[in-house]
């Protein structure tokens, strides 16, 4: 592993722990009502609305920053061992409201922080698509998304990334079909056949079956990509790497967790 590599990596570790700490010392100045510098001045801020209204800016600023900043930690994800903990930092890092209250958000900081910590860089970039792999799956359908998800490692090692983010959401549909099909007995395909994701995910669990909560948001990003399609008023949305990883990642796990 390259020394530069590895340092990037580390730097994307470090500055994620960087964020935390400044929307825990943001959060201790709004509770003690000490003034702060603020980290983002713009002219849209009314200075003079009072020193209450300052520290409140300052922690939903940097909320704001640490949930941009969570997306750059899917570059660890190349190590097997970071996938399950980046897709829970990830969680609870959207999960951050505007206006939060500081016992709320004290709460999910000391979660990250413990989660953050048991993070490591061991591989790098380097490994691109090698986070690529294919699960366990029923026969009748491991053919077919096989060749999606090497479709995937091409578009990923292109930056085709929206490419990248509309064959997740094909993977997921073929996938959960069958999943529904094994538990209900009904062929949604034949039936229902331009059934949503998110109604597929309903019928779902009025099977019973467990989904991760995370999926809702995941499903919103390959929609995001795919109402483009159908709508050509609507402005083009293009992924980031992070955010295309991250999709794959999630994509991934719950693909073994149907069928495990």
């Amino acid at each position: 592993m390259g020394k530069r590599l590895r340092g990037l990596v580390a730097n994307v570790l470090e500055m994620f722990k960087k964020r935390i700490k400044e929307v825990d010392d943001s959060v201790k100045s709004l509770e003690s009502g000490k003034e702060i510098n603020f980290a983002v001045k713009n002219e849209f801020m009314d200075y003079g609305s009072g020193r209450a209204s300052y520290m409140r800016a300052n922690v939903d600023s940097n909320l704001f920053r640490l949930k941009e900043n969570s997306w750059e930690l899917v570059e660890l994800g190349v190590n097997p061992n970071n996938r399950q903990i980046i897709l829970q930092i990830l969680g609870k890092a959207e999960s951050f409201k505007k206006g939060a209250q500081p016992p709320e958000i004290r709460k999910i900081i000391s979660e990250l922080t413990s989660l953050t910590n048991k993070l490591s860089y061991i591989k790098t970039v380097e490994d691109d698509i090698s986070f690529i792999q294919i699960p366990k799956l029923p026969e009748v359908i491991a053919e077919e998304i096989a060749a999606d998800l090497n479709e995937l490692r091409k578009c990923f090692v292109s930056g085709a990334y929206r490419g990248c983010v509309v064959l997740c959401g094909r993977v997921m549909e073929t996938a959960l079909h069958r999943k529904y099909f094994e538990v209900a007995g009904q062929d949604l395909l034949e039936t229902a056949p331009n059934i949503g994701l998110g109604n597929l995910i309903a019928k779902l669990k009025e099977q019973n079956v467990k989904i991760d909560p995370g999926l809702t948001q995941q499903i919103h990003l390959i929609n995001q990509v795919r109402v483009f399609s159908v709508h050509s008023k609507k402005e083009a949305f293009y992924p980031s790497k992070e955010q295309a990883q991250a999709t794959i990642l999630f994509t991934l796990d719950v693909l073994k967790k149907l069928f495990e």
